[in-house]
């Protein structure tokens, strides 16, 4: 069974989430605001709420789509009998989810040598699907799984240690077209660098499933360096590698010794360049990804700075970066979490945890959270679904997906079944809109 100590990876999110409560709150007492209500034009279906038993409770990861089926994982629930955190039990599933709303679940993590806490979502590979817990395994510091797209079973492919191999993943993979999977490890590293105890500021990672050996291709080391990296990585078709990291950099607007966090390349040759380091002012701590469009410009956003303190949309080029949209708390959301989708015309989609609707508030947060739609050439926000807390779910963390006829498909950590209480009301749905 996985301690508490073996959550270390969840210890610096946590804080800021509390400190951003204050903000939320002064926001929402502050400002004129006026609460976003769902267009009629669009739809939101509840496909899944999960009753915090054996099925899982509490996904925050991307979702993939395979053979119309969608899949992920939770962050808790499913072996009832292991807990990563104290009062919450289940240490997260696998699972699968049918287009009529059938809930399948593939494994249930134990928090012995197969992890604990799978936070993100799965990546297709080979006709099978990989992913990482974020705790658990031989070492209590995470694992790199896969689940076999025929049968259904979990198999450990690899076991981190926490030294210098890294510890405590916390992104989505990615793949390249020579089978490779490459990723980010919070911490582990270099262990003479330190954050709020753990040792280690994280690696970028490449592991060979046909081989089971992993290969660091780079330690952070810190400020001005970045650290944490929280995120799933970018890949061009060179072979060069983007991704952020929570915390680290130039600034010391947010600590000294702890910074805003950047955005890195790892070019080919494993020469990191920070290519960004935030500032507070036009952002801080970035927890999502990254996306490039055609013309070579890379989106992302952070869940707090920028002039109302509680996130940012920004785009990213060679004459630097441009704050596209800061979120104030209000209709529009606050503390976007998830990776940015982007359409061919060029708007982006993506999630906000909190805000939207003030009268939520599941968690005591302000607001449940919402789906929004931001055009990239005017820097206009559109609220697409402010979630209630109910049936539709609160706090979506994680990205969005859309199929061939234009619905998004997503994941929400709290609402759903109120019957459910993991911290909140309801232990979160799997969720389709259609605009």
């Amino acid at each position: 069974m996985a301690n508490q100590s073996q959550s270390s990876s969840r210890i610096s999110v946590t804080l800021r989430r509390a400190a951003r409560t204050a903000l939320v709150l002064a926001a929402a007492l502050g400002l004129s605001m006026v609460s976003a209500q769902p267009a009629q034009a669009q739809t939101l279906t509840p496909l899944y709420s999960f009753i915090g038993g054996t099925d899982g409770a509490n996904p925050s990861g991307n979702l993939l789509m395979g053979a119309g089926n969608l899949y992920s994982t939770t962050n808790y629930g499913g072996d009832l009998s292991c807990s990563v955190l104290v009062g919450i039990p289940g240490c997260g599933v696998a699972f699968g989810v049918s287009a009529s709303g059938k809930e399948t679940v593939l494994h249930a993590f134990t928090g012995n040598a197969d992890g604990a806490d799978p936070i993100v979502g799965l990546a297709a590979l080979a006709g099978n699907g990989y992913g990482v817990t974020a705790n658990g395994g031989a070492f209590g510091s995470g694992t790199v799984f896969k689940i076999n797209g025929r049968t259904g079973r979990e198999t450990v492919v690899y076991t981190f240690t926490g030294g210098a191999d890294g510890g405590n993943p916390n992104g989505t993979l990615i793949s390249d077209r020579a089978g490779n999977l490459y990723g980010t490890a919070q911490y582990g590293g270099n262990l003479s660098c330190h954050y709020f105890g753990s040792p280690g500021c994280g690696v970028v990672f490449k592991f060979n499933p046909a081989t089971g050996v992993e290969t660091v291709l780079y330690t952070f080391t810190g400020p001005p360096d970045g650290d944490v990296p929280s995120a799933g990585l970018l890949r061009d078709p060179a072979g060069n590698l983007y991704g952020t990291t929570a915390d680290g950099g130039a600034s010391a607007n947010c600590g000294a010794g702890v910074g805003c966090g950047t955005v890195f390349e790892l070019n080919t040759s494993l020469k990191e360049t920070v290519l960004l380091s935030f500032d507070y002012t036009h952002g801080a701590h970035p927890f999502g990804g990254l996306i490039a469009d055609k013309a070579g410009y890379v989106y992302g956003s952070t869940v707090s700075g920028g002039p109302f303190g509680l996130g940012t949309v920004f785009k990213l080029g060679t004459t630097g970066e441009t704050v596209l949209y800061s979120f104030d708390g209000g209709a529009d959301g606050a503390d976007p979490t998830g990776s940015l989708l982007l359409d061919p015309a060029g708007n982006l989609y993506g999630t906000t945890e909190i805000g939207g609707d003030l009268n939520c508030a599941v968690t005591g947060l302000a607001g449940c959270g919402v789906v929004f739609k931001l055009d990239t050439m005017t820097a206009t926000l559109t609220p697409m679904w402010s979630f209630t807390g109910g049936a539709d779910g609160a706090q979506p963390g994680g990205g969005l997906i859309r199929d061939g006829a234009g619905a998004f498909y997503g994941v929400t950590f709290y609402g759903g079944n109120a019957a459910c209480h993991n911290g909140g009301t309801g232990c979160g749905v799997v969720f389709k809109l259609i605009q």
